[in-house]
């Protein structure tokens, strides 16, 4: 990995947009990204990026044999959208979803390449935390209010510990299962956004009805995990 210098928050900006712009992204993430760019948000982790390159094997995929620290940060960021829109297929929420996730987080500041196998546990642990926490936390403050909906889930939030892969995983499930059944539904941002004491009792509204329908479609989540599982 070689290092040179920062450089300056603006020259950081421009190179991401010029980067982003003329890349052959998915053309929703190459708008999103350009938007998510010129965030107050992103601001701080941009002008974190530094000068230098990520030194990795040539492939078809990256025949120059090496990323800048631009087009890492890039990779990881379009990685995570297509992560998070994969399990929470919400587009009118996807950008603040994404924020919400990842403005604690400086993983996209990693100088781990993304595609090399031995980092495949590192970003599948890391996105499913970052994607599940503020969900987590919000059910540690809301779950004595929420003590039907946890045990008919089968859910001890107590005894999860999201230092586990498998308890992430489990969380994640559950994430899409619920936006899958509540698609674009208004309510769904709240499983993105920290609980706040003014929001809790809307909160606590909109979890019960979220949990209650899940509950209620079991049956037919059973059948969309074996779908899943098979496709």
């Amino acid at each position: 990995m070689e290092r040179i210098s920062f450089t300056s928050d603006r020259e950081n900006k421009r190179c991401l947009i010029n980067i982003t712009k003329n890349r052959s992204y998915n053309i929703v993430h190459k708008y999103l990204i350009l938007d998510l760019i010129e965030t107050d948000i992103f601001d701080k982790k941009i002008g974190l990026i530094k000068k230098g390159k990520i030194n990795i094997l040539k492939s078809p995929l990256v025949p120059k044999g090496y990323l800048t620290m631009h087009e890492q940060f890039l990779s990881i960021l379009d990685n995570f959208i297509s992560y998070s829109t994969n399990i929470i297929n919400s587009p009118e929420h996807t950008k603040q979803i994404v924020i919400n996730c990842l403005k604690d987080s400086d993983i996209v500041l990693s100088e781990k390449y993304f595609f090399d196998n031995t980092n495949i546990y590192y970003y599948k642990y890391n996105f499913k935390y970052l994607l599940c926490r503020i969900f987590y936390n919000n059910l540690l403050i809301l779950k004595n209010s929420l003590n039907e909906e946890l045990k008919e889930l089968n859910l001890d939030i107590d005894k999860i510990d999201l230092n586990k892969y498998s308890d992430v995983s489990l969380l994640n499930t559950l994430l899409g299962e619920i936006s899958f059944l509540n698609r674009n539904s208004y309510m769904l941002i709240s499983l993105f956004e920290n609980v706040s004491e003014e929001k809790k009792e809307l909160y606590i509204d909109w979890y019960k009805m979220l949990l209650q329908k899940h509950i209620k479609n079991i049956d037919f989540i059973k059948k969309y995990r074996e779908f899943q599982h098979n496709n």
